[in-house]
């Protein structure tokens, strides 16, 4: 028996582990701190939705034309993705019915994922609220916004004019209120109001005077075909040319051919030229 003022035996620890330890330390490593959470949801793709034509107010009039978008047309894209899905708008439209706009802006504002507004040309009258529901705006490079006051066509006596006036201020508020959204800090909304007042077109440079929006240098923007252009005061007039009718494509492309076949023969006689001299100066 051991005395019990006696210090117990030292055990020579040779470094060995317990196979189960063994086992556990294989099974179970310890986690990196570089290691991703697993919690953690990976960054969804966004969704595309693309306004490369006119705002149309009902399906009728959207239904012939794939460019062109309605209010129905959006509501059946937002009603087939996720609700919180990111979603990029790429805007290049002339403009089209104000309250189908209206109407559209709002969808995207209440939509729950994150929205992206990319300006690829133009987003001119009405296009131009429906990007500013967008949670983030950008325009690219060659980009313009237009803002003006909402048009209509009316017809009746004096009392029927100033109820078209009233509806049109009214619509006109409503525009400035999603405007309002995207305003930089200190921009009020009599400036808005004025710019809206003298029909504006805003490059990228000036519209990030007065909107949080940001800018991409690396697409250049395209030209948007609308038919608006005609009833806006200040259109630029590259946008006012007439576009090039089936007629003159055809032609330019017989054009091309032709010269193409041209040039195909010409070098195919300069060949055999070249060939005949080289004869000639072996037989020299």
């Amino acid at each position: 028996m051991r005395n019990a003022d006696e210090e117990p035996e030292e055990t020579e620890d040779d470094g060995e582990q317990e196979e189960g330890e063994k086992e556990e330390t294989l099974l179970f490593p310890p986690q990196s701190e570089e290691e991703e959470n697993p919690d953690e949801e990976p960054e969804e793709t966004p969704v595309a939705l693309y306004f490369y034509g006119d705002i149309g107010g009902a399906a009728w009039e959207t239904a012939d034309f794939a460019e062109d978008k309605c209010p129905q047309d959006v509501q059946d894209f937002f009603n087939a993705i996720p609700d919180n899905a990111p979603v990029d708008i790429f805007m290049n439209s002339g403009g089209g019915d104000a309250y189908a706009g209206l109407a559209i802006a709002n969808m995207i504002r209440r939509h729950k994922g994150k929205t992206t507004g990319h300006v690829d040309g133009l987003a001119a009258s009405i296009a131009s609220v429906i990007v500013s529901g967008c949670d983030r705006v950008v325009i690219h490079t060659g980009g313009q916004f237009m803002v003006h006051k909402p048009l209509t066509i009316a017809w009746g006596n004096a009392n029927d004019f100033k109820d078209a006036i009233k509806r049109l201020d009214a619509c006109q508020d409503c525009m400035t209120d999603i405007y309002m959204t995207k305003a930089k800090a200190g921009v009020t909304r009599d400036q808005i109001t004025k710019l809206v007042n003298a029909e504006t077109w805003l490059g990228a440079t000036t519209a990030q005077k007065y909107f949080n929006f940001d800018t991409d240098n690396g697409t250049a923007a395209v030209a948007a075909s609308s038919s608006y252009y005609g009833q806006y005061r200040h259109t630029p007039q590259n946008l006012l040319k007439p576009a090039d009718s089936t007629a003159d494509i055809v032609a330019a492309v017989v054009k091309a051919l032709d010269e193409r076949e041209a040039a195909k023969a010409a070098a195919e006689k300069q060949e055999l030229q070249d060939i005949i001299n080289s004869l000639d100066n072996y037989g020299a």
